[in-house]
């Protein structure tokens, strides 16, 4: 890892991945349906205490801690009426059967809902990358015929426009997940694991009730069993990090993650303002359960569509 005191590019890959349009399109239009959603939830008060009152903030601290806020401010009166809601929802293709793919839905991210900035300027590089023409010669290591090759480059991009080759002419178990009530990576329990922790959280529960504490809930009630999504196989793609020394790495069995961000602006008494705000791709590889960029799993990517 470099050090803390320097500055560093996100991790990236080197060309776009290729992503059906119609799953993307049908991601984009459901953007605004959950935002909507999401913000009656938000201001449904009556709602949200009966379900949260006797419920996950029993067993999980930190959803118990976010609860306690609310109560709070709602005790001591909500002087500002204006919501505003960042939201990002991701999403997996899933393979059904070889030739089929649909969209399943990840998770919906109310506060890790980053990125939406540098997917930006990482799709305004790929955009340059593909049509800025390029030469590629295969040479040794240590190669000092660096001049003789330049003036080959040269005369084809002059005279022909020539591109030798493109980029994309090149680089063309067990079924359940357990996810608590988190955002972002590196909390979710994956298959062969879930038995031995489920077994873990009986045995707490028995040892609060061992200290006469209300066990009415148990702790696997914070968590949310998941089929696994079955993402499609035999996707490559070129990776860059800067550990790697600015070397580009070739992945040849990938996961890519598709997030759409939207945007309501809402109050009690109103119709809300929805916006859909543009999409995030990451990419990792296909044998790392988690997915997160900050964490190091995954690299920003742009679709390709398809």
């Amino acid at each position: 890892m470099p050090p803390q005191d320097t500055t560093i590019h996100a991790p990236i890959t080197t060309v776009p991945s290729p992503f059906p349009r119609k799953l993307f399109e049908q991601a984009m239009e459901l953007m605004p349906i959950f935002s909507k959603l999401y913000a009656r939830v938000a201001l449904d008060e009556e709602f949200l205490e009966r379900v949260m009152s006797d419920s996950v903030v029993k067993v999980d601290d930190f959803q118990r801690h976010l609860y306690d806020i609310w109560c709070n401010v709602r005790r001591k009166g909500i002087s500002q009426p204006l919501h505003l809601g960042l939201f990002r929802s991701d999403y997996l293709m899933h393979a059904s059967c070889p030739d089929k793919l649909s969209l399943q839905q990840v998770e919906f991210n109310t506060i890790s809902s980053s990125f939406g900035a540098l997917c930006t300027r990482v799709s305004e590089l790929h955009r340059y990358l593909l049509l800025e023409p390029a030469i590629l010669f295969v040479i040794q290591p240590n190669e000092r015929n660096t001049f003789d090759q330049r003036a080959i480059e040269y005369t084809l991009l002059k005279k022909h426009g020539i591109s030798v080759p493109g980029v994309l002419e090149h680089f063309v178990g067990k079924k359940y997940v357990l996810k608590p009530q988190r955002e972002g990576g590196s909390n979710n329990i994956y298959k062969e694991d879930i038995p031995p922790t489920l077994r873990d959280m009986e045995r707490r529960d028995e040892e609060r009730a061992s200290r006469g504490e209300d066990v009415s809930v148990k702790e696997r009630e914070g968590y949310i069993l998941m089929s696994l999504i079955d993402t499609p196989k035999d996707r490559g793609a070129m990776m860059l990090r800067a550990a790697q020394d600015d070397m580009s790495q070739y992945i040849s069995q990938t996961t890519s993650e598709l997030g759409t961000y939207g945007t309501a602006l809402f109050k009690k008494g109103s119709e809300p303002v929805i916006r859909s705000g543009g999409y995030l791709l990451r990419t990792k590889a296909s044998e790392s359960n988690e997915g997160g960029v900050a964490v190091g799993f995954s690299v920003i990517d742009t679709p390709l569509l398809i």
